[in-house]
């Protein structure tokens, strides 16, 4: 195999490390349907049967594949998509479940490896390269990479931008897309954070170009933009800025439903726990509690959690102990399991509350 499992192991486990560090608290990318929808569809029982199907499927398809004639163009195209889709969503859901170590990462890598020629055939097929369907590949590929061999991917990435460029305009929300996935590459992947911000920033311009400076879609990136900032350094404090700038353009917003206000009160409550400002933290924290509505999501565990860390920080060891309960609750509902990082987390830090107050 051309990477071996262990290499993929440490890789992915410090990435998903790195990423905890750097952005693990600073959730709201990710939208409350999305998340809420994950978990009721996808418990831990069914994750595990999801990804039996998926190898059942893939299986399948690459016998499929190897039958098949490169001259059946469409067919051809068609099986590579959906086998690297399928492994894409299958390691995903491993990645999610922390069985990291269960991934076969010769087999992905492999597998992308051969799948770059896909890149060739739809270009011919379309006569372009510059095709949705070519970029559909190449993002496919910058996925299947970042899942065995993250530094393979960076061209693809590029790729990528350069067709929606062409298709779309250099101003437009798909060029915007495609700097927020590059931005969020060099941070997460690279840890380099000067050509993250970047990327974010081009990013956040050509919005602001798209949609005009008080609409709420132009929040896209600034949690991620004002997290890179802080961690190359912010002299300016330019992300204090932005993530306030974030609350004021949502609070009056006439519509704002996938960028609540509670997640951006949640994104500076977390900016100034990072600062260690905790007054200043609580009250925004406190803030986005009250706006929450809904199931339990990512979002509230984070913040109760953070909640009990800072009162913990501060020793207030009752309010420590009511905020780390409920983290702990809710992380393990949410879940399913007693060994994911998050309930780890929570069950540490109540551990650790309860035996101060015995002392």
């Amino acid at each position: 195999m051309f990477y071996s499992t262990p290499s993929l192991s440490r890789i992915v486990i410090s990435t998903l490390l790195l990423t905890y560090l750097i952005y693990g608290k600073t959730v709201s990318k990710y939208s409350d349907t999305e998340v809420q929808t994950s978990n009721i569809l996808l418990g831990t029982n069914q994750k595990q049967s999801a990804i039996g199907q998926a190898d059942v499927i893939i299986r399948k398809k690459q016998a499929l594949l190897s039958k098949t004639q490169k001259s059946r163009t469409i067919e051809y195209i068609s099986l590579y998509d959906e086998i690297a889709e399928l492994t894409i969503s299958k390691n995903n859901l491993l990645m999610k479940m922390d069985k990291v170590d269960d991934i076969n990462s010769g087999k992905t890598c492999d597998f992308a490896l051969k799948y770059e020629e896909i890149e060739f055939v739809k270009t011919e097929y379309y006569k372009t390269p510059f095709h949705d369907e070519v970029a559909k590949t190449l993002e496919n590929l910058t996925k299947l990479y970042e899942q065995c061999q993250p530094v393979m991917a960076e061209k693809y990435f590029n790729s990528v931008l350069q067709i929606k460029e062409h298709i779309y305009g250099k101003v437009s929300v798909e060029a915007a897309k495609a700097f927020d996935a590059l931005g969020d590459y060099y941070r997460i992947y690279m840890a380099d954070f000067k050509q993250a911000i970047l990327d974010y920033e081009t990013a956040k311009n050509i919005r602001e170009e798209v949609y005009g400076l008080k609409d709420p879609r132009v929040t896209e990136n600034y949690e991620r933009l004002a997290v890179s900032l802080y961690y190359h350094g912010d002299k300016r404090n330019r992300a204090e800025k932005l993530l306030l700038d974030s609350i004021n353009i949502r609070k009056n917003a006439h519509f704002s439903n996938n960028f609540p206000l509670y997640i951006a009160y949640m994104d500076v409550g977390i900016y100034y726990s990072m600062k260690d400002e905790y007054d200043k933290s609580i009250m925004y924290l406190q803030k986005a509690l009250k706006l929450f509505q809904g199931k339990v999501n990512r979002n509230y565990i984070v913040i109760v959690g953070e909640l009990s860390q800072i009162y913990l920080n501060q020793d207030n060891l009752r309010k420590a102990q009511k905020f780390g309960e409920e983290a702990y609750r809710v992380s393990r509902e949410f879940y399913g399991s007693d060994t994911h990082f998050s309930v780890l987390e929570n069950a540490l830090r109540l551990t650790e509350i309860k035996n101060r107050m015995k002392k």
